[in-house]
């Protein structure tokens, strides 16, 4: 495709749009294509008001004749960064703009990039015309065919585990929770991550977990067990001298 810097909101009274959307018919129709990629949201919908419901579902309303004809149509958005509670997994509200978008949508995809692998996590939000998939993750890796061309490999890893990682999502939630406060009994703790979606044995578990990797403290108070972060002990450097503690 050629054109280039157009935007296909077309408010009212802008000819220009609608040629632009008249051309991207004409060039989908022409050339007998099947997916279209809308990269992204905001790039192509110019000075539409995302927090107008019907200038988005107006938006949206101008793709229905190519999914009635059969063509597929794929909008790619930011989203927002997660807050400390909500963890790497990404929700359908971290959207970037009205809840609108999703509103519209048959289908939402959501993606993250582990940190220790490189791979591509990618979590179903949303299905309207069928049952939802189970989280997954592939590769995405430059490589080397048995003819020596340079190619890009796909490649499909398998199902994230479920219990494993939303215990290591606990672990994440509790040591942003007690970043913000001194120390949290036992039942805190749970009754905190219990409103973020945890259920309790993952919590306990990924509390054992920490105390045993020395990322989190665990004392008695009140019948109950006590968590708090560990105080990271500053020192000071006399000159000629010895590393001591400010508190001695």
């Amino acid at each position: 495709m050629t054109e280039d810097d157009f935007n296909l909101s077309a408010p009212k009274g802008l000819k220009d749009d609608d040629i632009n959307y008249l051309w991207l018919l004409e060039y989908i129709y022409k050339n007998n294509i099947q997916v279209v990629i809308i990269d992204t949201f905001r790039a192509t919908a110019g000075g539409l008001k995302e927090d107008k419901a019907e200038e988005v579902r107006a938006f949206f309303q101008r793709f229905q004749i190519l999914k009635n004809s059969g063509i597929s149509v794929i909008f790619s958005e930011h989203r927002r960064k997660p807050n400390n509670f909500e963890g790497k997994v990404p929700k359908k509200e971290q959207l970037l703009g009205s809840q609108d978008k999703t509103a519209n949508m048959e289908v939402l995809l959501m993606i993250s990039k582990g940190e220790e692998d490189g791979h591509i996590n990618v979590y179903q939000r949303k299905n309207r015309i069928g049952v939802e998939m189970k989280p997954f993750t592939v590769s995405i890796k430059d490589t080397v065919n048995d003819e020596g061309k340079e190619i890009m490999k796909f490649e499909y890893i398998g199902e994230i585990d479920g219990d494993s990682y939303k215990k290591d999502l606990a672990k994440e939630a509790i040591l942003g929770l007690l970043e913000s406060v001194e120390g949290l009994l036992t039942n805190e703790v749970l009754s905190a991550l219990k409103k973020e979606g945890f259920g309790s044995k993952n919590v306990r578990i990924a509390l054992d977990e920490l105390v045993k990797e020395s990322l989190v403290l665990k004392s008695k108070m009140s019948r109950q067990n006590y968590y708090s972060l560990p105080k990271e002990e500053k020192w000071l450097e006399i000159e000629g001298g010895p590393l001591i503690s400010p508190e001695n």
